[in-house]
């Protein structure tokens, strides 16, 4: 049997329920022909029922599939132009279905700091057979860095979100370092003329070698990023211009720069194309003598976030993608640990100028500050899609993925979803369903309902 529900903002209503005789080859075949203001409803190649409304026409019209079978989506037409014999394949069914389609299941997950005792550092929403893989460790022969590590969560199809919060190198004019040597406690590695070069060097130097062809499709600066990240610097910036100033411009002096930056590349991986959509901070604190050369510099990458999917799909509209980053949060006990990790080497370095104590005192903070809310809010504004669409609930379904809303937790905390979903719950164990089925009830799911499901509420 099948219904036919309206939807509108009270809510669903029947309008239409009717069974019908077996095809008798054990499937069964429903269509829906949207014609002007009309739908006709066909079983089997026999039109059961016609209705109209007048926000028809407009591919309002969908089929939601509940319950235990196989099924199959066919024959959809879009504009006029009819699509003969697709069916539904791993990719084409999340597109296919995701308005209403199947809920999503995530478990919340950590990444580790193994030099602390296996601390948390961050967590994250890893949905059902994605793999999460990262951890953060100090190095000794980097002895100024508090840590080296960054996350990644990868889908099978080649989707996955990247995210580096931290890196810092250095170099100098007056020594031949070599790549990524340690010099006065960092990695020695020249900063290249933009960020894109920076991925494609990190890239190269991978020893496993799982990327190649990378080329750098785009790159552009991110002025209301660029923005937050100098207020977040704006005590480095003054202190440099009072350095300078002190100095009349005889001898050494200081330079700092911090510019948010937009790189599109596509390169090869695991035999499979693909592209990176990433945003990044970076900036370059330099002393530079008398004669123009640089005495010191030490330049950072903060974080840097990548939404990644196979070349020509419409990745960064997957809501699924957008809930893996939206979800990544700090862990507070971790960034305590870190930051008494710098009060401990402000003390250690306090003999050597009152200057370096400063810049190297300030980095975590100013790092810290730029990994808040604001930052994915103004990448996800930057991963919009840029096509326009005529069609308003379209538009304002793709932008629904990009925004954000926080929901609370029972245990008290909160997560940030992307407002895309309407539905979202958990078991108080650490795994989450989120989906846009109003007809759908977890706890009555035999496949889920050995365990309870409480739905979370958005923070007011």
């Amino acid at each position: 049997m099948f219904d036919v529900f309206k939807r509108d903002d009270s809510g669903f209503t029947k309008t239409l329920s009717s069974s019908f005789e077996g095809s008798g080859d054990g499937f069964e075949r429903i269509t829906l022909r949207e014609d002007g203001s009309s739908v006709s409803v066909s079983v089997n190649g026999r039109e059961v029922s016609s209705l109209g409304s007048s926000r028809m026409g407009k591919g309002s019209v969908g089929i939601v599939v509940v319950g235990a079978g196989t099924f199959k989506f066919a024959n959809y037409s879009e504009g006029g132009e009819e699509r003969i014999g697709t069916e539904t394949t791993a990719s084409n069914e999340r597109e296919a279905n995701r308005d209403l389609g199947p809920a999503q299941r995530f478990k919340d997950q950590a990444v580790y700091d193994v030099s602390r005792k296996n601390l948390p550092a961050y967590h994250v929403l890893v949905p059902e057979g994605w793999k999460l893989e990262g951890k953060f460790e100090h190095i000794p022969a980097f002895k100024e860095l508090p840590y080296f590590g960054s996350i990644e969560v990868k889908a099978p199809d080649g989707r996955s979100f990247s995210f580096l919060p931290f890196a810092e190198f250095t170099y100098t004019d007056y020594a031949q370092l070599g790549f990524m040597q340690p010099y006065e406690g960092r990695p020695a590695f020249r900063q290249p003329s933009s960020v894109g070069e920076v991925i494609k060097v990190l890239a190269q130097s991978d020893p496993e070698q799982r990327i190649s062809d990378m080329r750098i499709i785009s790159e552009e600066t991110v002025p209301e990023l660029t923005q937050l990240a100098q207020r977040n610097a704006s005590a480095t910036i003054q202190q440099v211009q009072a350095a300078n100033q002190r100095s009349g411009g005889v001898g050494e002096r200081q330079s700092y720069a911090v510019e948010a930056r937009k790189i599109v590349v596509q390169y090869t991986e695991n035999g499979k194309r693909v592209e990176s959509t990433t945003f990044a901070t970076v900036s370059n604190y330099s002393y530079i003598d008398f004669n123009g050369a640089t005495r010191i510099a030490k330049w950072n990458l903060n974080n840097v976030a990548s939404l990644v999917g196979p070349v020509g799909s419409n990745f960064l509209e997957d809501p699924e993608l957008a809930a893996v980053a939206r979800s990544l949060r700090i862990n507070p006990d971790w960034a305590y640990a870190i930051d008494q990790w710098y009060a401990g080497r402000r003390q250690i370095i306090f003999k050597e100028g009152m200057a370096k104590a400063a810049a190297a005192s300030r980095n975590w903070q100013n790092t810290r500050a730029t990994q808040s809310e604001d930052v994915l809010d103004i990448s996800f504004n930057g991963w919009k899609s840029r096509n326009a669409s005529s069609d308003r609930t379209q538009s304002m379904s793709v932008n629904s993925i990009h925004e954000r809303t926080t929901y609370g937790t029972p245990s008290g905390g909160s997560i940030n979803l992307p407002s895309y979903y309407q539905n979202a719950y958990t078991d108080g164990q650490g795994n989450y369903i989120l989906h846009n089925d109003a007809l759908y009830n977890l706890n009555t799911d035999p496949n889920l309902n050995a365990r309870d499901w409480t739905q979370i509420e958005p923070v007011r």
